[in-house]
């Protein structure tokens, strides 16, 4: 006579290797989709790092420094050769220099700034003012007292245009349109006959 018992449950699938277990689809307990997962983000770091690399490496410089270092120079130029035409007792050579260089400079830097304006290049008081040394004033200054400014005006005005006239070499180098070259080519051209003139003075 059949048991009327309750019936016991099958735990056959225990035991019986030959039934396939039930794997739930995109489980993030499986080590296989870990793996997956880890190597697509690596992969991932890995690209964005190359991309980074050559993004600096190809990238190209904005030109808008440069233009905006010699605006300084033109002012800083503009600045100490105003100093020293209102110095009392200096000779005509410091005199004919520093009148020479303050007319050249004050057109030299409103045309640049025109450039600069026309092309999106923003620049500001302060910003144009960062290349004035107090040190060079206070030398100038200390030389008057002394008796020695014409000599030390000639020395600092010599450095100084120096100065402007590698800035000028540097920009013209990394100018790209032909109306910058132009404005940097006839700035060269002023700079070198203002060093001529200092010299033979």
């Amino acid at each position: 006579m059949p048991s009327t018992g309750p019936s016991q449950p099958d735990y056959s699938f225990l035991t019986d290797p030959s039934r396939p277990s039930r794997k739930i689809p995109f489980s993030f307990g499986s080590s296989s989709w870990r793996m997956k997962l880890l190597f697509v983000g690596i992969a991932l770091v890995v690209l964005m790092i190359i991309y980074v690399v050559i993004k600096n490496v190809t990238a190209t410089p904005s030109t808008s420094v440069y233009y905006v270092s010699v605006a300084q120079d033109q002012q800083e130029l503009s600045h100490l050769s105003m100093a020293a035409a209102q110095q009392q007792g200096v000779n005509t050579a410091t005199l004919n220099s520093a009148v020479t260089v303050q007319a050249t400079m004050n057109s030299s830097l409103s045309s640049m700034l025109s450039y600069m304006k026309a092309n999106g290049i923003k620049s500001s008081t302060a910003v144009l003012a960062a290349k004035q040394n107090p040190n060079v004033d206070s030398l100038l200054t200390s030389a008057a007292s002394a008796g020695t400014y014409d000599q030390t005006y000639k020395t600092v005005m010599r450095q100084a245009l120096t100065t402007y006239g590698q800035d000028l070499n540097v920009a013209y180098v990394h100018a790209l349109g032909p109306k910058g070259r132009a404005l940097l080519r006839s700035d060269y051209a002023s700079q070198q006959l203002l060093l001529t003139q200092l010299n033979q003075g």
